[in-house]
């Protein structure tokens, strides 16, 4: 969804060097959409030996197309002076240009409210037909409907509880 975005960028900044990073960017090469190409792994001992490759670029702005913390908290970690992104997710007092996002709550996979949760409980734990997938009145994807998987206990217990044990350092 991003190359939209990044060939209007390489257009708009000719003659400025580009560089992307992310866990796609392999998928990106030979596009001439930038001109460095970092993979950004999953592994945080290889996310750090990223970053250094990154900082050595010396960006001056990084633009961050992710709405995650994660990515503001990178985009730090690379040593980027100007920080840009839409002002989401807690992240804007990482970032040194928030802006606000441009359609506001009407893109509700980045505003972690009840409803949001509600659809994501009945899509794993029932085997509801056909209801929306997003809370908002026009669904940013598109008008399509989602079935519920209803996934078995056991399986249920890894996706909420032992992946919380995980994330919050509990695991026995």
């Amino acid at each position: 969804m991003a190359v939209p975005a990044l060939r209007a960028l390489r257009e708009a900044l000719t003659g400025t060097e580009i560089l992307l990073a992310g866990p796609w960017a392999r998928l990106l090469d030979g596009q001439g959409l930038a001109d460095a190409l970092v993979a950004y792994p999953r592994s945080w001992r290889g996310r750090f030996r990223a970053a250094g490759r990154i900082r050595d670029f010396d960006g001056a702005t990084v633009l961050l197309l992710p709405n995650s913390l994660e990515a503001a908290a990178a985009a730090v970690l690379w040593g980027g002076r100007r920080r840009v992104g839409f002002a989401r997710g807690g992240r804007s007092w990482l970032l040194t240009d928030a802006v606000p996002p441009p359609d506001g709550e009407r893109t509700p996979q980045q505003v972690f409210k009840d409803e949001l949760y509600e659809i994501y409980y009945r899509f794993l734990e029932t085997e509801d037909e056909y209801f929306d997938y997003a809370p908002a009145p026009v669904p940013p994807q598109g008008r399509w409907r989602i079935y519920g998987i209803g996934l078995p206990d056991a399986i249920l217990k890894k996706v909420y509880h032992e992946n919380a044990e995980r994330l919050l350092g509990l695991s026995r």
